[in-house]
């Protein structure tokens, strides 16, 4: 069940995999993996309420996990102290293991995931403290502060320091095809444009399956003066999202504007009309709880 969830949310599916992870965590609520997944998942879905008190819920179950861990360290302690190192049996040292680790909290993840649910309750300055306090963790984790960071110095509108923290971000981890995108999105509104299409191009290289990111590079393309490779870009991206208006927006004023395609225009601008309504019409059902789940992205609200 927890490997079929996984698989969910690498396709997008998270709302599917939210009900298997609140199953499996009312019946395990001591492995508390279950509620973080949770979290992060009602993060994706930018359900930021839910996520914060699920964040709640967890902090509670984990401090009744280690009171209970510890009472029962102290007394598994008291026991092997009545017998030689070498004559304790293996149950009793897979307990000991066991409780030791239940004992103690990764208070790294806990803070990551509160700079998360911070920025999307918009309290985007204690995010970034949050994050700043990580910034000595590992290698792979570190990628994912930097990469935090440059989005919330995107919000801010700090471009330069949104372009320092994905720089970071993609030398921590070469392959980070999030990082590259992170570096277009802060070089679009500084007008950097071939650098902008030079990034969106590196990060489709490693991850092809990203609308915005075409759209991006769309974007990039068009401001250089290479306006069929960014027909190109759009028609990438449609084809992966056909519900993203902007992308039919931006298609049909390269077509009107630069091809004098009337009818290619318009058909993309009653597409752009098309789409909006089918999004509209998705986040009221989301917001109404309805089961029904409308085959678009996620992120496919979103315009730029």
């Amino acid at each position: 069940k927890h490997n079929l969830a996984r698989a969910y949310i690498g396709g997008g599916r998270h709302q599917d995999a939210i009900e298997i992870y609140e199953k499996l965590w009312e019946k395990f609520p001591t492995e508390h993996r279950f509620g973080v997944k949770l979290i992060e998942c009602r993060l994706a879905l930018e359900q930021y309420q839910e996520a914060r008190q699920t964040m709640t819920r967890l902090m509670e179950r984990k401090a009744t996990h280690v009171q209970k861990s510890r009472e029962e360290l102290t007394e598994l302690n008291e026991e092997l102290k009545k017998v030689e190192p070498d004559d304790s049996t293996e149950e009793q040292r897979h307990k000991l293991r066991k409780l030791k680790r239940a004992v103690g909290t990764n208070l790294k993840t806990v803070i990551f995931l509160e700079a998360k649910i911070l920025r999307g309750e918009n309290e985007l300055d204690l995010a970034l403290e949050r994050l700043q306090s990580l910034e000595g963790i590992g290698a792979h984790h570190r990628a994912e502060v930097f990469q935090q960071q440059g989005e919330i110095y995107l919000q801010l509108s700090n471009w330069p320091a949104a372009e320092n923290a994905f720089d970071k971000a993609w030398e921590v981890d070469p392959h980070s095809a999030a990082a590259y995108h992170g570096l277009c999105r802060s070089y679009l509104p500084q007008r950097k444009n071939r650098l902008a299409a030079e990034a969106a191009q590196r990060s489709l290289s490693l991850m092809f399956f990203n609308p915005r990111c075409h759209l991006h590079y769309a974007i990039a393309l068009q401001r250089c003066r290479q306006h069929e490779m960014a027909i190109r870009a759009l028609e990438n991206e449609i084809k992966q999202n056909p519900n993203f208006p902007a992308a039919h927006r931006r298609l049909a004023m390269i077509l009107r504007n630069r091809f004098k395609d009337s009818d290619g225009a318009d058909f993309h601008e009653q597409q752009a009309r098309f789409a909006a309504e089918r999004i509209e019409e998705a986040m009221r059902e989301r917001e109404n709880g309805s089961s029904k789940k409308p085959e678009i992205l996620e992120y496919s609200h979103q315009d730029i």
